[in-house]
């Protein structure tokens, strides 16, 4: 989109306003300069203590409140993954790791295969 010019912003509050008045400009700032200070960056270690959330999305699927309201003891779910597809997990709801489920004295775990950003195309 082309930018307009003080001229072409002119007329138009004209326009719209029926007299000269008032007159309308850039704003003009001057260049910002770095700030001289000890560090500009946060250090990735200073964040080392924030909790965040992980969750493993295994896949999803869509039903109806009927089909929902017919679940019961029992009842499978149907995915949309095929078995031994990786598993996302998941960083405060944004995607970062991709995995494999696995079982490790009899506890569920997931093995980090790939970072979500080096998903093979």
């Amino acid at each position: 989109m082309p930018w307009l010019t003080d001229e072409e912003i002119q007329r138009m509050v004209d326009k719209v306003s029926g007299r000269g008045t008032p007159r309308v400009s850039r704003a003009r700032f001057a260049p910002l300069e770095p700030v001289a200070g000890p560090s500009n960056q946060m250090p990735l270690a200073a964040l080392g203590d924030v909790k965040v959330e992980l969750s493993a999305r295994l896949g999803d699927a869509s039903l109806t409140v009927r089909e929902v309201l017919d679940l019961q003891v029992g009842s499978v779910i149907e995915l949309d993954r095929l078995a031994g597809e990786p598993v996302e997990i998941l960083v405060n709801d944004h995607p970062l790791v991709l995995g494999e489920v696995v079982v490790i004295n009899e506890v569920f775990g997931i093995r980090v295969n790939s970072l979500a950003g080096e998903r093979e195309g």
